[in-house]
């Protein structure tokens, strides 16, 4: 892995305090529903998805998912000894970003368990501000960095599609999860699987299916092999689509998102524009970075523009696929367009207020 893939990497250790600061929030909004049995059915949700997240990411654990039920003081002392380990911020604001993003209460459960997502069904999440009150009581971040992960995600989403312009941060991510059953019961079952838990995944059918929902809710993919041994455990940002997830699989990797669904792309590219613009560049001013992730984003572009042409030329029966994928790479080019322009005028204005201080 390049050096500059760990730029969109966790830790196990930093992995595992992400998805403690997701628990917790599912907990706090548990704790403030007033009506019992939603309350216990939130409870239920968390602890079914935190139980299918260590199933997807097993490699990826290096404790029980019991350890992850954190209280918001707990989980400032963590994140206090993995800064002393780790002085850079930039894993510590994608977790925080994860964690703003996450919606909880989604189905994890595909066709043929759709049984098992009915207790959930209807359930409402209502503490909004609990990542940005967390960010305030930890105090080592701009508490302002929340509003900006929520308006730029809405934003890019609206701009490479108008029709979701209006649309709550929660639904739109409902909507890109929503597609992930059909995509693990077709062709790119099998990269999709290696994508969610690495190269040495043994799912298939409903197991397959439950793994991706609870991965994909969670907003986070397998390194796989060498990542892991490189003390990688997982990508998040968006890095899935730029082949960061499973090495020598990469290219079917990303081929399978994209054509599973184009609102999983659409979603996709608008987390990882949060990445570039408020993570690289406005927190950190990590222009050289910024420049490499997008350089990789525009490749994969690439890539897949010369995969339409050959899907075109061989025959009509990928007509279906042709015409998701081509939607899909409108999406990513409005999206890599649009952080070219973003990040050439950042660099102008770094350099002219460099300029000044000289």
């Amino acid at each position: 892995m390049e050096d500059f893939v760990n730029v969109l990497a966790l830790s196990k250790e930093q992995h595992e305090w992400m998805l403690g600061l997701k628990a917790a929030k599912v907990y706090a909004d548990a704790g403030a529903e007033k009506d019992e049995k939603k309350a216990l059915a939130k409870t239920q949700w968390l602890t079914q998805w935190l139980d299918l997240e260590q199933t997807a990411f097993k490699e990826q654990f290096s404790t029980d998912v019991c350890a992850l039920r954190q209280t918001p003081y707990e989980l400032c002392q963590r994140s206090a000894e993995l800064l002393a380990e780790d002085s850079g911020l930039t894993w510590y604001y994608l977790a925080v970003m994860e964690a703003e993003l996450f919606i909880p209460y989604g189905p994890l459960y595909g066709e043929e368990e759709k049984e098992k997502n009915k207790p959930f069904k209807g359930l409402k999440f209502h503490s909004a501000d609990f990542v940005k009150q967390f960010v305030m009581m930890d105090g080592r971040i701009p508490v302002s960095f929340i509003d900006r992960v929520n308006k730029t995600y809405k934003d890019a989403i609206a701009r490479m599609d108008g029709r979701f312009a209006k649309i709550a941060i929660g639904t739109l991510s409902a909507v890109a999860i929503s597609a992930v059953t059909a995509a693990t019961a077709g062709t790119f079952a099998g990269p999709i699987a290696v994508a969610i838990a690495g190269s040495q995944f043994t799912f298939h059918g409903a197991a397959l299916t439950s793994a991706s929902l609870a991965a994909l809710a969670g907003g986070s993919l397998a390194a796989g092999g060498a990542g892991v041994a490189g003390g990688v455990a997982t990508i998040v940002g968006g890095g899935a689509l730029l082949g960061l997830a499973v090495g020598g699989t990469a290219s079917a990797t990303i081929t399978g998102l994209v054509i599973a669904s184009p609102k999983l792309a659409l979603s996709t590219a608008a987390k990882l524009e949060v990445t570039i613009r408020e993570v690289l560049l406005n927190a950190q001013r990590d222009t050289a970075s910024a420049q490499q992730v997008l350089a990789s984003y525009k490749e994969e572009l690439r890539r897949l523009k010369h995969l339409l042409v050959d899907m075109e030329a061989e025959d009509a029966a990928n007509k279906e696929q042709i015409k998701v994928l081509k939607t899909s790479i409108g999406y990513l080019t409005k999206s890599t367009k649009s952080l070219d322009r973003f990040t050439s005028s950042f660099e102008i204005g770094l350099e002219v207020e460099n300029e000044a201080k000289a």
